[in-house]
């Protein structure tokens, strides 16, 4: 059970705390409910005799009718049907109830406002083409303490002094460091799990072997989530919750991008056209 009901700052607009119920490990999507219920410590109420004992569900509507509380729903996407039913019939229920979801499919619920997470900030590329990593008189926004001031940068190098006590992001580093945020697109698990072999490989070595990520980004946390502990895993994740239209197309834009050179250009290659399949 996890409940945040510290007093001050912006959960304070919430004085029946805040309750985070992380579904990734849930696989059925008829127990939703009852995760949300025993995450609130809202037990089964023995049923009047001959009476239909209420279910999950039920009971919570009856919680949340005069709380004003923060329901944070962790991971949906593989349960979303049944996430947005739930979520949809409280929010009627509990006026001052509040849902936040973390998904990678919308819910789909009235009044749903949705607020996409972009990857974390990367620096740009030096003029001279490869990241710096030849440069002997590095531009002034490739050395550390300006790359620092990068989200990506910053999570890296974080991450790699943890593995590494040794490790510091300094002028021999860091534009390699940079280069690899960049060739990973600012995603937070692959910077993750590549700063963690630090303690293995040198930076340069990790930006060499880059080509062949998914068997160098693996050997995560052994307390993560199975499909957060390899690049592979959180991309076969990703297409098992596909359907076979949506397959095709990723299928089809992954057989484009042999022949497309430059990120900026894959989000036009991804993009589902409206039309029969």
């Amino acid at each position: 059970m996890w409940r945040w009901s510290w007093p001050g700052g912006w959960w304070a607009g919430f004085p029946d705390g805040v309750w985070l119920v992380e579904l990734a490990a849930l696989r059925d999507p008829a127990l939703v409910g009852e995760a949300v219920a025993a995450v609130v410590g809202l037990g089964a109420e023995p049923a009047e005799p001959g009476a239909r004992p209420l279910a999950p569900a039920e009971r919570l509507a009856a919680l949340v009718a005069d709380k004003a509380m923060l329901l944070v729903l962790d991971n949906c996407e593989h349960l979303v049907a049944a996430c947005a039913e739930l979520a949809g019939r409280l929010l009627q229920a509990g006026p001052g109830l509040r849902v936040l979801a973390t998904s990678r499919e919308v819910l789909g619920v009235p009044g749903e406002a949705i607020w996409p997470i972009p990857p974390l900030g990367v620096p740009a590329p030096v003029p001279d083409g490869t990241a710096g990593l030849a440069r002997t008189d590095p531009a002034p926004d490739a050395v550390p303490e300006a790359l620092v001031g990068y989200d990506a940068v910053r999570l890296f190098a974080e991450r790699a002094a943890a593995a590494d006590p040794g490790f510091t992001l300094d002028a021999a580093s860091a534009g390699v460091v940079a280069e690899l945020c960049r060739r990973l697109d600012g995603l937070p698990l692959a910077i993750e799990l590549a700063a963690a072999r630090v303690r293995f490989l040198p930076p340069a070595e990790l930006a060499a072997r880059l080509d062949d990520r998914f068997r160098l980004l693996a050997g995560g946390g052994r307390t993560l989530d199975p499909r957060q502990q390899t690049l592979r895993a959180t991309i076969d994740w990703s297409w098992e919750l596909l359907e076979d239209p949506d397959r095709r197309v990723a299928a089809a834009a992954v057989g484009v991008l042999r022949w497309v050179d430059g990120g900026r250009r894959r989000g036009g290659v991804c993009r589902r056209r409206p039309g029969p399949d």
